[in-house]
């Protein structure tokens, strides 16, 4: 199996049960939320969980380190 297919099944698998993940930039930035589409080059990710188009942004794939869930508590 590709690491492209991993990477892609692994979040489609977040997008499909809403799962609330914490992704790590190379940068070092941490954002919470929940993936909620993808492409071959980024991710939509919604910051609060709600929804609500003012929450979400786009982040190119190129820039993540790490995609880890997130506690429950988030």
């Amino acid at each position: 199996m590709q690491n492209r297919d991993r990477e892609r099944i692994y979040i489609s698998k977040c997008i499909t049960d809403k799962r609330k993940v914490t992704i790590i930039m190379k940068n070092g930035y941490q954002m919470r939320g929940i993936i909620i589409a993808q492409d071959d080059l980024s991710i939509e990710v919604d910051e609060r969980g709600n929804g609500s188009t003012s929450s979400r942004n786009l982040v190119y794939k190129g820039a993540i380190s790490t995609i880890m869930p997130t506690p429950n508590n988030f």
